[in-house]
């Protein structure tokens, strides 16, 4: 288990900065958070922020933004509980369905694109959409702990790496580097071992 207090305090050890005059706290934290929130979770690949992108169509309206805490969709995705299928591919799928497409019905291809689902045909009605997404952003680190032992390590090291690339002190970036891939391919092996034998990794139509 990980305190907020320890992960500054690591965060000061690897960056060289033990006094509060040369970072603050406040920006400690800041820098942490902005590592922990947008990017361990898709360094890591945790399975504590996957989960559904649960919502509803409307009527006459074939596309739909994304919310701003999901920051990858992947196979499967279900409407009203039947999977359809999920597309990458942009051209293919406006080969398939071009720019000027009205034809509204119940969807059987989803295009993700950028941050919005395209569904075709358009949603003729209010349907229920389900989505697998892999990575999402978890809330800001304020107090308390970090449950998993093996975490800390990753964002003390993630967010030390990051902020001394903002400074422009790359030679401690590049002896930081290898304790970090260490300790982030930890957390992936655990990961790996929780998953259920054969399980084969999802992926797009196209």
């Amino acid at each position: 288990m990980w305190t907020v207090d320890q992960l500054i305090s690591k965060f000061r050890d690897l960056t060289g900065r033990p006094d509060s005059g040369q970072i603050t706290d406040t920006v400690i934290l800041a820098e942490i958070n902005h590592y922990y929130q947008y990017i361990f979770p898709i360094d890591a690949q945790v399975s504590e922020f996957k989960g559904w992108l649960i919502f509803d169509t409307a009527v006459s309206t074939g596309e739909y933004e994304i919310d701003d805490s999901v920051t990858q969709i992947e196979s499967p995705i279900y409407i009203n509980d039947d999977q359809v299928s999920l597309w990458t591919d942009i051209e293919r799928f406006y080969r398939q369905y071009p720019q000027d497409y009205d034809t509204e019905g119940i969807p059987v291809d989803v295009l993700l694109l950028d941050r919005s689902l395209i569904l075709r045909p358009i949603p003729d009605a209010v349907y229920s959409v389900k989505a697998r997404k892999t990575s999402s952003t978890p809330d800001a680190l304020v107090s308390g702990a970090i449950d998993n032992s093996l975490w800390g390590y990753v964002i003390a090291y993630g967010a030390a790496i990051i902020y001394l690339m903002s400074v422009g002190e790359h030679e401690l970036v590049a002896e930081l580097e290898p304790g970090f891939i260490y300790h982030r391919n930890t957390v992936r092996k655990q990961i790996i071992r929780q998953q259920p034998i054969g399980r084969r990794p999802a992926g797009g139509r196209y």
